[in-house]
């Protein structure tokens, strides 16, 4: 299978070792707010697997971002189905659901609004642009919302980190699985285990 890797970071290495493993990945290269870019990286592709852009503590730097979550990845839904892709794997964040007590039963259908921050709007808009776009093209849409293990994220010492900041600990099976996955449209989350590896 021909995969398209739009993932940075930690979480994107691992994911491209344990897919290269099977599949032809490669890894986006450019901005997929410019439709001809996003055209280019998912001509030829079977499945993209991309993540929630990051919202930086500045302004002038987090705007990008949001447009990022909403042009750029409507650009690559669509770019990719319009390919012959027929999986788009969106790897988002749990962190809108961090306000709510712990003992909330929480499924895949539960829906939070999001607050004006920016690290609430950003993963929000990414699901609506992807969940949307999926339902005008013939491709299978698949969310993963990601919670944050603080044993991997530097300077954690016992606390949660940084709130939704994905990390590499079971993330890559679950996207490796998602992919695989015959559902049109799903949105599942992905509790952190300290435990856990990348594993096909």
């Amino acid at each position: 299978m021909r995969v398209l890797l739009d993932v940075q970071g930690l979480l994107g290495q691992r994911l491209q070792e344990a897919l290269s493993q099977q599949h032809d990945v490669r890894v986006l290269d450019g901005d997929p707010r410019h439709r001809e870019t996003a055209a280019r990286a998912t001509a030829g592709v079977d499945a993209v697997i991309s993540a929630v852009p990051d919202a930086t503590s500045t302004q002038d730097e987090s705007l990008p971002a949001l447009d990022r979550a909403s042009r750029g990845l409507f650009n690559l839904v669509t770019t990719a189905s319009a390919g012959g892709g027929s999986r788009f794997v969106l790897l988002s964040s749990l962190r809108p659901f961090e306000r709510y007590p712990l003992d909330y039963a929480v499924t895949e259908f539960w829906a939070p609004r999001p607050t004006t921050d920016l690290e609430d709007l950003i993963p929000f808009v990414s699901e609506a642009v992807v969940r949307e776009a999926s339902h005008a093209v013939p491709l299978t849409a698949i969310c993963l919302r990601m919670g944050v293990n603080p044993e991997m994220v530097p300077g954690a010492s016992g606390r949660v980190g940084r709130p939704g900041r994905l990390v590499a600990t079971n993330k890559g099976t679950a996207a490796t699985e998602a992919r695989r996955s015959g559902r049109r449209t799903r949105f599942g989350h992905c509790p952190p285990r300290a435990d856990a590896r990348i594993r096909d």
